[in-house]
């Protein structure tokens, strides 16, 4: 069952990098620091890291044994980090 898991996130991540667009300008340091001041941004790192903060205290307690949906949501929120550089270039 292991070789499936792998199997599917390597598929992943090809589909990933070969879906990327290779034309996307670089930010320079000044555009970096607008496009992190923005409103949605800041909203989205503050749930994320307020999510991540609660869910990786339910982890570790009887809530965290008992539901498996604890850790999966943990790692589905690590893996959403990804998606402020997917969504930036539309």
């Amino acid at each position: 069952m292991d070789f499936v898991g792998i199997f599917i996130a390597t598929i992943g991540a090809v589909t990933v990098v070969l879906s990327s667009n290779t034309s996307d300008v670089r930010l320079d340091p000044d555009a970096l620091v607008q496009a992190i001041s923005q409103r949605p941004f800041i909203i989205f790192s503050c749930v994320y890291i307020i999510g991540a903060i609660v869910l990786a205290a339910l982890s570790r307690g009887r809530t965290g044994r008992n539901w498996v949906f604890i850790d999966v949501g943990l790692c589905a929120l690590f893996g959403v980090s990804s998606l402020p550089s997917q969504f930036s270039r539309y």
